[in-house]
């Protein structure tokens, strides 16, 4: 062990808790400690520790049925979740020595866990209603709306989360209108919403959720990550980036058509069907200006059923977010993921944390970007590591684009057509 690595375990101390969330004991003797939270989504961790070690019948599932962690960093909780997995490995090799390796989620894991009924009162069995909709047309409201109604007090009673609290809403975040849910992932109609919630062009205006414990309490929080792009820089420069990697990667579509509805084909007996109206849509690529068509069949989306203004805008909004959807995942994207240095000005847990915006400077490349990922890793050998992934989902930012996209076909021309015949 270097002189330097014992203060860095220290900084850490790792709980175990019960099911009922009571700690049960302390592991002051980790051998490694990895844990990792990630952005609107599930983290996990991983421990080990000998075979020796008095922690581990707390971290036996065989003893400690439903068990988990707290992990916390400087005083401040980093993460708390579930034991998923115990391995103990021996051989007579080691001697008399063996050694346990646990890991696990974060509590976000049970938001993940949960579907949204289409009546959260019902069981599936006698339920008639096909779609659940909230009022409310605040995002954050409707994201503690659908967690209170599927996991909280308000749930069925098998499917409540024990301990769960749910703070009062601010009404942050606004939706055109209320999205309808029918069996879907609870964790993933959460990220929807975080989307929904920007204003305008205004990213840092998307919603963080998490759900974590606190005392004897597992708290469901919504919250903005911080805009701190100009007081936490990370470059070569300016001593504060140890190391980084970064990818580049060309766009796999840049001209969409979209065909929707669907009709059997004219000049065709076999019964095929066809899209009944195509949608044109393109969006540049800065970096990589070239042409890469694709096709989107959303046949479910049926224009020539538009009867009123309002029901044409719907459609159209429809149309156009699934033309969004489909250049989201191929656009061109940057991944960064680099290696802060820490120092008296820019520490992390005290000057940036998870969800943050912030500026990092690489060779021919300047961004700013969401801390999306945060890995915290100490080894006893080699001391502590801090890792960030900064971007927008899955470590990456999209390129630069010029404007959102452009619709080269409307659906009111398409509505015309039909109604004219022509």
């Amino acid at each position: 062990m270097t002189a330097d690595t014992e203060p860095a375990r220290g900084r850490y101390r790792v709980f175990v808790r019960r099911a009922d969330l009571a700690i049960l004991g302390e592991i002051d003797d980790f051998l490694t400690l990895t844990a990792t939270k990630v952005y609107n989504d599930v983290g996990s961790w991983e421990l080990s520790i000998s075979g020796t070690s008095a922690g581990a019948d707390l971290l036996d599932p065989a003893l400690n049925p439903a068990g988990g962690v707290v992990i916390s960093r400087d005083g401040v909780t980093f993460l708390t979740g579930p034991i998923d997995a115990f391995s103990d490995n021996w051989s007579d090799q080691d001697g008399e020595n063996d050694v346990i390796t646990v890991s696990g989620t974060d509590d976000n894991l049970w938001l993940f866990g949960s579907l949204i009924y289409p009546d959260p009162a019902q069981t599936p069995e006698v339920m008639t209603t096909s779609y659940y909709r909230t009022a409310s047309l605040a995002a954050e409201s409707i994201m503690r709306d659908l967690v209170l109604k599927n996991m909280g007090s308000s749930a069925l009673a098998p499917r409540q989360l024990d301990a769960l609290v749910i703070p009062a809403s601010l009404g942050r975040g606004r939706v055109q209108k209320s999205p309808k849910y029918r069996f879907d992932v609870l964790g993933v109609a959460l990220q929807q919403l975080s989307v929904l919630s920007q204003v305008g062009s205004d990213v840092t205006t998307q919603l963080m959720f998490s759900l974590q414990q606190e005392g004897l309490s597992l708290v469901f929080r919504v919250s903005n990550g911080a805009g701190k792009a100009s007081e936490v820089r990370f470059s070569k420069r300016l001593g504060t980036l140890r190391g980084y990697e970064r990818t580049s990667q060309a766009p796999t579509a840049t001209n969409l058509i979209l065909g929707a509805g669907s009709e059997e084909t004219p000049d065709d007996s076999s019964g095929v069907k066809i899209a009944k109206g195509l949608f044109s849509y393109e969006r540049t690529d800065l970096d990589f200006p070239r042409r890469i068509e694709q096709f989107v069949d959303v046949g479910v989306i049926d224009p020539s059923n538009a009867d009123t203004e309002l029901e044409l805008a719907e459609l159209q909004e429809q149309l156009d977010q699934q033309a969004e959807d489909a250049f989201d995942s191929g656009a061109g994207q940057v991944g960064a993921t680099i290696v802060p240095r820490e120092t008296s000005q820019l520490a992390f847990g005290l000057d940036y944390t998870l969800g943050d915006f912030c500026t990092v400077i690489l060779p021919r490349l300047t961004f700013v970007e969401r801390i999306r990922e945060v890995e915290l890793v100490l080894e006893v050998t080699s001391g502590e590591t801090i890792t960030l992934s900064i971007g927008t989902a899955e470590g990456s930012y999209q390129r630069r684009t010029r404007g959102a996209y452009r619709r080269i076909s409307t659906l009111q021309h398409y509505i015309d057509r039909l109604k004219t015949g022509k």
